[in-house]
């Protein structure tokens, strides 16, 4: 029975290799992902085809890219617009009125009476600002008014009736301004031009006179256009800080955005799965703690990688800091970008943090998930010997039960 079982256990690498668990047969251990080693190779000129850049986070690290990825500002691009008396232009309308002191000569009764004592008002009749920038005022004619202010108007007006009226008084008001408005589009729920008053209408009067959003504002993004400048800002973002909440300027446009994003939890973590993200993005602590955390069975705290398409522009600054510095970035990965991704607008890049030192928590506190983002904790060692050992004892086992039960029938 001995002998048996000493061929039984010769068999036993034989076996291993026919279930595919005996590395010099080409095959691996299964794994739920790329173990630590071919992440970390995974930049390798020589052994991929299109070599990816990874990026160690540190203190370091963590500050450039918290400044690279900065949200934009809306205070800091447009400010808060100072303006000047409004100018009449094309298509603006134009209310005029005109009164004359007792007796009136140009709108008063031709027999003079008591009643004529008094004061005459006429309102002519609304005027729109044609093409050629002109109105039409009785006994005074055709005159220009694009570009004038309401006062330059009526004091043109008060001068040419000066001669022909007794001391005659004018008054021009605008109820409606085509050259103030703003556009609201996307996803409000009233997309529609907005009229600018001379309150001086902000960003969030626009949105409330749009009558809000369509989705939850936590995920919408507000999109400031001015002078061919556009800046995207969340919303939430601009209703916490009172000083992104600017005033418009005329011409400006303001497109919501809903954006459903998401990230990508894999490896050893407490569960497999997307979650949702917020406009603003989240840290890659609140992302790793949202996903359960890191498994401790499992997890390599050494080995979690965010695999991220980086911008271009977003790259080409990171390596322009760190591309030269061993001690941050393993080296050898030209910020153009490589192989597949040379002319490509965005980059693959892993960012590693290695959890096992106390310092990378700080660093993650400045690391901001993106949309997009697949985040993946590799296994631990230690777990790959467990689960090989116990896939050997799924295989000697039943060996072993097989040669106990030959032994028996024999005896």
């Amino acid at each position: 029975m001995l002998m048996f079982k000493r061929k039984v256990f010769r068999f036993v690498p034989l076996m291993l290799a026919l279930a595919g668990l005996c590395p010099f047969t080409g095959c691996v251990m299964p794994h739920g992902g790329p173990s630590y080693g071919s992440v970390v190779a995974a930049e390798d000129q020589g052994k991929y085809e299109a070599p990816v850049p990874l990026v160690r986070v540190n203190a370091r690290t963590g500050s450039i890219l918290e400044s690279i990825g900065k949200p934009g500002s809306f205070h800091e691009t447009f400010g808060n617009v100072g303006y000047g008396n409004y100018r009449v232009t094309q298509g603006d309308t134009l209310d005029i009125y005109i009164w004359e002191s007792a007796p009136a000569l140009l709108f008063g009764a031709s027999d003079l009476s008591v009643s004529d004592l008094s004061v005459k008002s006429e309102k002519l009749p609304t005027q729109i600002v044609e093409n050629d920038g002109m109105i039409t005022v009785p006994f005074v004619g055709r005159i220009s008014v694009k570009g004038k202010t309401v006062r330059e108007i009526e004091d043109k007006i008060l001068r040419a009736l000066a001669p022909k009226a007794n001391n005659p008084q004018v008054l021009v008001h605008i109820p409606s301004r085509t050259g103030e408005e703003v556009t609201v589009l996307g996803d409000f729920k009233n997309s529609k031009n907005i009229p600018l008053s001379v309150k001086r209408e902000r960003v969030l009067d626009a949105v409330a006179l749009a009558g809000g959003v369509t989705e939850n504002y936590n995920k919408v993004m507000l999109k400031l256009t001015r002078n061919n400048v556009t800046v995207d800002m969340p919303l939430s973002s601009i209703i916490e800080n009172a000083q992104e909440n600017v005033t418009l300027a005329p011409g400006d446009v303001l497109v919501a955005a809903f954006k459903p994003w998401s990230f990508m939890v894999m490896g050893a973590a407490g569960k497999t799965q997307e979650l949702g993200l917020e406009a603003t993005g989240a840290t890659l602590v609140q992302a790793l703690s949202r996903a359960g955390g890191l498994n401790d069975d499992r997890a390599n705290s050494s080995g979690v990688f965010v695999f991220r398409f980086e911008d271009r522009e977003n790259w080409e600054k990171l390596y322009a800091e760190i591309g030269q510095d061993p001690a941050v970035k393993t080296p050898g990965s030209p910020a153009s970008g490589s192989g597949l991704y040379e002319n490509a607008d965005k980059v693959p890049v892993v960012y590693q943090i290695d959890f096992g030192r106390p310092d990378s928590f700080f660093a993650a506190q400045k690391f901001r998930v993106k949309d997009g983002d697949v985040i993946y904790i590799a296994t631990a060692s230690g777990y790959e010997i467990q689960k090989f050992l116990k896939l050997i004892g799924t295989i000697v086992n039943p060996a072993l039960s097989w040669g106990n039960s030959i032994t028996n029938l024999t005896n």
